[in-house]
């Protein structure tokens, strides 16, 4: 009997002592974590075998003895009114563990699911153990904004390519956390999409988009009577954003992504979404082919564009300019490539994408404002289109009033 109280008070003591540990170090990589949890069940259970129990039997009673007290520890402290975010309302289930986020990531329709809970519970939401969802806009400047806080860990969770690939410089723009290198990263963006860079880039958009043309031409000349034009115009933006900053030619507009490359890129796109919600799980993930099959694949994509972007070095486009205006070491060049190639394939694609549907739906379903727009154009651009000066596009109101409600709702829906 003294032995297994002496159990019992080391399996108690090593769950407070984890539990302490847990709370203090959030764990931010994989080896950490189960380090802990594997090697600190050893104590209760080396003394229970002592007991005259087979170190086996010691094993199976101790390690899930040591689980479940921990996860009762962990989940009451964080369901108590000791907890530093007590005071916000939320899920009960959220507030254990964010494993329910990731539960909820599946579908891809977490932004619904938090726009359900501050109908239902106000303008700030406790959505995890340490995490809030704040809609109340006169808080957002504070956040988000310019001098609003740094990135959360969960961008490191968010990794696509293979971190053999990675740098510790880090040159990501939409993934560094540090505030001032973000900042400088940011002003080389800026440069990159200034008056010069835009002139250069006017010819690839202009080919890029009497290619969109002829193909809606030529479905319309088959007869075709439907038309997906969400998948029309995110083949489309694929293959302007690998014009624009590769300089390769895709082709999946004409072929209908038959290399699959879109497709393969919003498959690679769920995985991210689920490990940002427990970043260190990145690693786990990575580490099993099976579970990372299209995120291999869509992180390969971007390196071999990375590559032979790197070995072009007459071509005016995207990478020329943000490698011009860069202060990136020559040695950490390809790596500065690799960073952003992912930044790019994504954020011109997928999202400019997002924005044009956004348009395309609206107009469609205001006719007027649809009229009002196209009357514009014509007014602005009477060669329809063969001879387009994009100095011009900043000087339409009713094209920009356009872009920028729909940027508006793409961001907020």
């Amino acid at each position: 009997m003294p032995m297994f109280s002496a159990y019992s008070l080391t399996l108690c003591a090593t769950v407070f002592a984890t539990h302490l540990w847990f709370k203090a170090h959030e764990p931010k990589s994989t080896l950490p974590f189960l380090a802990t949890i594997l090697i600190i069940p050893t104590f209760p259970a080396y003394v229970l075998s002592c007991s005259q129990i087979s170190p086996i039997l010691a094993c199976c009673l101790a390690y899930p003895s040591f689980y479940m007290l921990l996860f009762i520890s962990i989940g009451s402290y964080r369901l108590s009114p000791f907890h530093p975010l007590a005071n916000y309302p939320g899920p009960t289930i959220a507030k254990i563990s964010k494993v329910w986020t990731v539960h909820k990531s599946m579908d891809g329709k977490l932004a619904h699911y938090y726009k359900m809970l501050h109908d239902q519970y106000g303008p700030i939401v406790r959505v995890g153990p340490n995490e809030i969802s704040v809609a109340e806009k006169d808080l957002l400047p504070f956040i988000i904004g310019t001098q609003g806080m740094p990135k959360g860990p969960f961008w490191d969770g968010r990794a696509i390519t293979p971190k053999k690939n990675r740098n510790q410089s880090n040159y990501s723009l939409i993934g560094v956390r540090d505030l001032t290198h973000h900042s400088h990263l940011r002003k080389t963006w800026n440069r990159a999409f200034s008056e010069e860079p835009l002139q250069d880039y006017q010819d690839i958009l202009i080919q890029n988009g009497n290619n969109l043309v002829e193909v809606l031409e030529k479905r319309f000349m088959e007869g075709s009577v439907e038309l997906d034009i969400a998948n029309v115009i995110n083949l489309f933006s694929f293959d302007f954003m690998g014009d624009l900053a590769f300089a390769a030619n895709f082709d999946a507009l004409r072929n209908n992504d038959a290399n699959h490359f879109q497709k393969n890129m919003e498959r690679a796109l769920l995985t991210p979404a689920l490990t940002m919600q427990i970043p260190w799980s990145v690693a786990i993930v990575q580490a099993f082919p099976w579970l990372s099959t299209s995120l291999r694949s869509f992180g390969a994509f971007a390196v071999s564009q990375a590559k032979l972007r790197a070995s072009n070095e007459s071509r005016k486009d995207l990478f020329y300019y943000l490698r011009s205006y860069s202060d990136v070491p020559q040695d950490s060049l390809f790596a500065f490539i690799v960073s952003n190639a992912v930044l790019t394939i994504i954020a011109g694609s997928d999202t400019t994408a997002s924005a044009l549907c956004n348009a395309i739906y609206y107009l469609v379903a205001n006719p007027k404002d649809m009229q009002t727009l196209q009357q514009e154009i014509e007014e602005a651009f009477p060669d329809s289109g063969t001879n387009i000066d994009i100095q011009k596009l900043d000087k339409m109101p009713w094209l920009n009033a356009v872009m920028y409600v729909c940027v508006t709702i793409m961001h907020t829906v």
